[in-house]
């Protein structure tokens, strides 16, 4: 007994409480909790007055037996290797154990759903599995009609279909299309038996219907002959009157009706002005007219831009196709500048164009004139005369029309048209620009046919 009391004294028992933290290092700790663990334990407190005459007066045995019980105690009841109660999350209570009474009243509605609302049999159910799953049966109404409606595709303004002279030329002929063409346009031309009669024909002589049955072969001339590619139709304004001014090339007006095929392609109707030399060939001034070539005159021009149309003008005339191959593509005086004072006097814009390509169609090698019989002079090129007819179809050539930007000379009034220094000067301003635009092609290609 008194070796195992003697054990107990030398191992100071720590735990995990402060007080037997400290007593290892302080003696007054010690003290204290000695005089505070029987009350913690239910033993009788230490009487305060005379507590050391009745200790005295105990007999051995039973201080002893007390002793050992304060020393052998906290072995049993706090050992070191487990951990504090108050920090395991088992020793709170649950809230489960609260009283039913201090829950909310709204969390036992929460669960439970309207009569209306309730989850159909299951009969029912499956026979809504098979239908579209939109929405769930159990969360809205059940309707049998609108279970069957599948979802409304959203709908899309519809576009207003464009006018006729607005729709682009894209039919992509074959060459027995522009040959079947070819044939109903001589017919037409010849009037032979058998051939459309012209019913609706403008007042410049044009013929839709009969523009509409040549177009396979326009569009084969344009897209498999010439390979025509455009640039800058679409960036040119359409609620202003145009002129557009374009360098001259060929005897017969193959750049004219390129020109204003490759416009109506972009949307745009321009009417080109011709001379009148094209008009005492047999049947081509009818056959150009038909297409929407205008006869070029003053008249014709101030009513197609007072109705805010457009019009093609080629302004080096006669000299500009009657250049010899080797001066191809070198502009010629504008004239007297009479494209300027149109402008002028109608408020449009001028509008730069190039076209290259045009002029190796029919490379000039001599001309001969015969001015009685009408004409300004006959070409003579490797293939006419030498092979008749045959000799006036033009070569292969790789054509790139060039829209510039346009000039805008509505600030000087109508009547600078009279002031004569000042249309030249313009006039000259716009051939300039015409001519930097086939110097910038001209770089730009690699050969005449491609």
């Amino acid at each position: 007994m008194k070796g195992s009391q003697a054990m107990a004294r030398k191992r100071p028992v720590l735990g995990n409480d402060p007080f037997q933290r400290g007593a290892a290092v302080r003696p007054e700790a010690e003290a204290a909790r000695k005089k505070t663990e029987p009350a913690k334990r239910g033993a009788a407190p230490e009487p305060k007055k005379g507590g050391r005459k009745r200790a005295a007066k105990q007999p051995a045995a039973e201080q002893a037996v007390a002793k050992q019980a304060v020393a052998t105690e906290p072995v049993a009841e706090k050992p070191a290797a487990k951990k504090p109660a108050a920090k395991k999350p088992a020793a709170k209570k649950p809230a489960a154990k609260r009283p039913a009474a201090k829950r909310p009243a709204t969390k036992k509605t929460r669960t439970a759903a309207p009569p209306e609302l309730a989850a159909p049999p299951p009969a029912e159910a499956a026979e809504r599995s098979t239908r579209s799953t939109a929405r769930p049966a159990d969360l809205l109404p059940a309707d049998a009609g609108a279970e069957e409606r599948r979802p409304a595709v959203v709908a899309v303004e519809p576009i207003a279909p464009a006018p006729d002279h607005e729709r682009p030329l894209r039919i992509h002929p074959t060459a027995l299309d522009a040959l079947e063409a070819a044939a109903t346009a001589v017919a037409g031309v010849l009037r032979l038996p058998g051939s459309p009669t012209a019913l609706g024909v403008d007042e410049f002589g044009r013929d839709p219907g009969f523009e509409e049955q040549v177009r396979p072969l326009l569009e084969w001339i344009y897209e498999r002959w010439f390979r025509v590619v455009a640039h800058g139709f679409d960036a040119l304004p359409r609620d202003v009157p145009l002129v557009l001014v374009a360098n001259r090339a060929g005897a017969l007006p193959w750049d004219s009706l390129i020109l204003s095929l490759a416009a109506r392609r972009a949307g745009l109707e321009v009417r080109p002005l011709v001379e009148d030399s094209i008009f005492h060939f047999p049947s081509m001034g009818l056959l150009i007219n038909r297409l929407g070539a205008v006869r070029a005159c003053p008249e014709n021009a101030e009513r197609i831009l007072g109705d805010g149309g457009a019009v093609a003008v080629f302004p080096e005339g006669a000299t500009g196709f009657g250049k010899p191959y080797r001066e191809r593509y070198r502009l010629q005086r504008f004239g007297r500048g009479g494209f300027l004072r149109l402008a002028l006097r109608m408020e449009a814009l001028v509008v730069p164009v190039s076209i290259v390509g045009s002029e190796e169609i029919y490379p000039l090698l001599g001309k001969v004139g015969v001015r009685p019989f009408g004409f300004p002079f006959l070409p003579i090129t490797p293939t006419f005369p030498w092979l008749g007819l045959a000799g006036l179809l033009p070569l292969p050539s790789r054509w790139h029309i060039d829209v510039g930007e346009p000039f805008d000379f509505r600030a000087y009034g109508t009547q600078a048209a009279q002031d004569e220094p000042l249309v030249m000067r313009l006039a000259e301003e716009v051939r300039g620009t015409v001519q930097h635009l086939l110097d910038a092609r001209l770089g730009q290609r690699r050969s005449v046919f491609r």
